[in-house]
């Protein structure tokens, strides 16, 4: 699959609880199964920030590939939209998304953190709305200085 970044391995033991909620796939109260197709990819883009492939070749790829479980990752973009999508193909999954972020003030290293939920409340999808209009102004500022060189 066309991925940056992807998590794309056998499972040899369940995925711990923190996954084993009814909108997945329960196994028992404390873990999900997943030994019939033991593929998951919790960490992938799409063409929605750096991926290559629209989430409906996405989702169809996964599905063609036996994915049980797919979290869509864009960076600062929710995965929400797409989760009916995702759930309809038959595969498992949760809101989900890479949140853009830096180390501290002195450090401005880029670091990004994966986010896994049930749901995503408005306020963290106004905090990512944020996050990327910050980052397509500093964009566009650039563009503007190489132009006027």
């Amino acid at each position: 699959m066309a991925y940056a970044a992807t998590l794309l391995a056998p499972i040899e033991q369940d995925i711990p609880s923190v996954f084993s909620a009814p909108f997945l796939i329960p196994a028992n109260q404390n873990t999900v199964s997943l030994k019939q197709s033991p593929y998951i990819d919790m960490h992938c883009h799409t063409t929605r920030s750096d991926g290559v492939q629209t989430p409906k070749e996405l989702i169809a790829e996964a599905k063609s590939r036996g994915l049980e479980l797919l979290c869509i990752t864009d960076h600062d973009r929710s995965s929400a939209e797409i989760v009916p999508q995702i759930r309809d193909a038959g595969i498992a999954t949760v809101p989900s998304i890479e949140i853009s972020t830096q180390n501290s003030f002195e450090d401005t290293r880029s670091l990004h953190m994966t986010y896994y939920a049930e749901s995503i409340s408005q306020e963290i999808e106004d905090i990512i709305a944020n996050t990327r209009n910050k980052k397509e102004e500093m964009i566009l500022a650039q563009l503007q200085h190489l132009e006027e060189k």
